[in-house]
């Protein structure tokens, strides 16, 4: 298994995973959000592929504190394609993301879950995350 920053020429390799996830997306427009992804350096996405084959991606973001010193980091997409599912792959992807995000000088970490995904609320608090079930969220795009 190969843990490695996607690059452009991956989009269209990836954007099935996307699909997976829940979040269908045409590989044009996904190749546009990671330029704008890989063009922050507090931003990055990760993929590990398998005998040329992509078969998981993990998005990590990152950004200054200012409540308390230190960066927060976020993991807002992790995916592991059917195919591959049970083989470790997700931990390979959730423990390079955090190495990735302990690098950025993070010293917290956060995962977003879908509340319809009780087997990835069980993968994450089996890797030491603790849920919080507080969050507010409003959609500024309708």
């Amino acid at each position: 298994m190969n843990i490695r920053p996607l690059t452009a020429s991956d989009a269209a390799r990836v954007a099935p995973l996307m699909a997976e996830l829940g979040y269908p997306t045409d590989p044009a427009s996904f190749a546009t959000r990671v330029a704008a992804v890989s063009a922050n350096p507090d931003d990055g996405v990760l993929i590990a592929e398998h005998d040329g084959t992509i078969v998981g991606l993990v998005a990590v973001h990152s950004f200054e504190m200012l409540h308390r010193a230190g960066r927060l980091g976020r993991i807002t997409a992790l995916v592991v394609s059917a195919s591959a599912r049970n083989r470790g792959v997700g931990r390979q992807l959730l423990n390079a993301a955090e190495g990735h995000l302990r690098a950025s000088g993070c010293i917290k970490l956060e995962v977003t879950s879908g509340e319809w995904r009780p087997e990835a609320h069980n993968f994450y608090a089996a890797h030491g995350y603790v849920e919080q079930r507080v969050h507010f969220v409003k959609n500024l795009a309708t």
